[in-house]
Formats: C-alpha cells, sequence, structure tokens
C-alpha cells in the first residue's frame, strides 16, 4: 500500500490486523479448553503410571517365587554336597584301613653296598625305634629319582611310631658310619601309604594355594587353605574345594 492509501486506513482496522498477525491468525484459546487439555493429559499420565505399576508388582512377584526357588536349590545343593563328602570320607577310611599298616620311605638311593633292611635298621636307630619291620620293597616304575621304600609294619601302632618320629631325620642331618657309608637323613622322607587320588587331590589343593597367592589380581586378599573342610578361601570365600575321584 502507498503512503496515501495507509493514511486512508482506520485505526480500528490496524489495530485489528496487527492482532491478527501477532496471534498468527489463530483463534483465540480459553481457559476451559486449557484446563480440559490438562484433564485429558493428567489422565493419560495416571493410565501410563498405572500400568507401569502393576508391571512392577508382577516382577516383584516374580522375584519372590525366583527367591524361593533359589532358597530350595541351595538347600537340595547343600544337601547333596552333604551326601557326596560323607561318600568321599567313607570310601577314604575303606582306602586307610586297608593301608593302615603301611608307610613310604622317599629319598633313599639304591647302594649296594647299603642293603636295605641296613638302611631300615639304622633309620630305627635314629628314630629311636625298637621295633624293626621285616617286610618291604622297592616300587614304582619308571620314577623320577630313587624308588620308594614300601614298608608294612606288625601293626597300625607300629606304624605310627614311625610317623610320629618321622620329624627326627630332618633334625639328624648327615652321618657316616664305621662302614663309610653316608646317608643324609634330611633329605629323606616318611609319609602314610595313601590312595593315589587323595594324594593327588592334596596336592592340587595346595598348588591352587599357592597359585592364588601368586596372583596379582590377590594382593592384599587373604587366600587359606583349610585342611579341615579342604577349601581353598579367598577372604573367606570358597573358591575351590576337594574333588577327588576314586574311578
Amino acid at each position: 500500500m502507498s503512503t496515501t492509501e495507509l493514511n486512508k486506513v482506520k485505526k480500528d482496522d490496524i489495530i485489528a490486523s496487527v492482532l491478527a498477525t501477532a496471534s498468527g491468525g489463530q483463534p483465540s484459546i480459553s481457559n476451559s479448553d486449557i484446563f480440559e487439555e490438562i484433564k485429558k493429559l493428567r489422565k493419560d499420565f495416571d493410565d501410563k503410571t498405572d500400568g507401569l505399576k502393576s508391571s512392577i508388582d508382577n516382577v516383584l512377584l516374580d522375584n519372590q517365587k525366583l527367591n524361593k526357588e533359589v532358597k530350595t536349590l541351595k538347600k537340595t545343593v547343600q544337601s547333596q554336597k552333604e551326601v557326596l563328602i560323607n561318600q568321599q570320607v567313607a570310601i577314604e577310611q575303606l582306602f586307610a584301613r586297608e593301608r593302615a599298616l603301611n608307610f613310604i620311605v622317599n629319598g633313599v638311593a639304591e647302594n649296594p653296598n647299603l642293603p636295605d633292611q641296613e638302611f631300615i635298621l639304622r633309620m630305627c636307630a635314629v628314630l629311636g625305634i625298637q621295633n624293626v619291620p621285616t617286610v618291604f620293597q622297592r616300587i614304582g616304575k619308571n620314577t623320577v629319582g630313587p624308588k620308594p621304600i614300601f614298608v608294612t609294619c606288625n601293626d597300625s601302632t607300629q606304624r605310627k611310631e614311625f610317623i610320629d618320629n618321622s620329624k627326627k631325620l630332618k633334625a639328624a642331618g648327615s652321618i657316616t658310619y664305621d662302614d663309610e657309608q653316608s646317608i643324609e637323613w634330611n633329605k629323606i622322607y616318611i609319609r602314610k601309604d595313601v590312595h593315589p587320588s587323595i594324594r593327588k587331590e592334596w596336592g592340587r589343593l595346595r598348588a591352587v594355594t599357592k597359585t592364588e597367592k601368586e596372583k596379582p589380581e590377590n594382593v592384599g586378599c587373604d587366600i587359606t587353605f583349610d585342611n579341615t573342610k579342604r577349601e581353598v578361601l579367598r577372604d573367606g570365600i570358597v573358591i575351590d574345594s576337594w574333588k577327588a575321584s576314586f574311578l
């Protein structure tokens, strides 16, 4: 519009045009319309909240059921573990009864100038044992180092005497006898005759304990081996346990 035309426009028309432009040409919204829209939004929100609450309740209920099942399974596993341990102990007792009269001497080199019979006689002197066993033999095939001497005692009391006094060998050190035969008693060891599976499992658990102590991630942790329960623990938590197989 030209300046002349604009001068002819009425004031009321100019105000109406400005208001229409400011509102984008949209009709004005009343308070009642706003309140109604808020009510709809609130209803939608409440409906969604109720649905979410129902879902949460279902999840909590499922968790309760799951917790009950887990507790039941823990009791079952614990019961089975106790049964298995009892079975293992019973089997070990059977093997121990069969081997109750035997012990093994390690670290004794075969020497033609010192028969095993004479060696055992001298060993009994070092240990302070009067009752000398008469049944013994070398055992093992393709062994590393000298073959062990397998000794059978007359009774369990005699074997216990050898086991209880075995520490005297280390204290005896090296002795040279009148026949110029020298025996390094501190390098000779006496141990009970046990089933290979049992001996292997004890060795495995001790190795696990040593390995866990040497791991960098376990620095500052308390790594222990419970001989009674036969468990390896890290800060009181069991990380390994007895798994001997007799089959």
